[in-house]
């Protein structure tokens, strides 16, 4: 999972932007926000957008 993360950020960087991929609890927000601000000292926009899909057996 990290790794498909990581090359979209690394294709942010390389586009000129600034990105991180991150592993962390999505339930706990502050792992989110250290993280980010340990990297870029402030945060202007942040997109936590975790979720998941529900397979149902036919």
């Amino acid at each position: 999972m990290l790794n498909k993360a990581q090359a979209v950020a690394d294709e942010i960087i390389s586009n000129g932007g600034k990105a991180i991929a991150v592993v962390c609890n999505v339930l706990k927000d502050e792992d989110l926000v250290n993280k980010t601000v340990a990297k870029f000292v402030t945060v202007n926009i942040l997109v936590n957008n975790a979720g998941g899909g529900i397979q149902t057996l036919d």
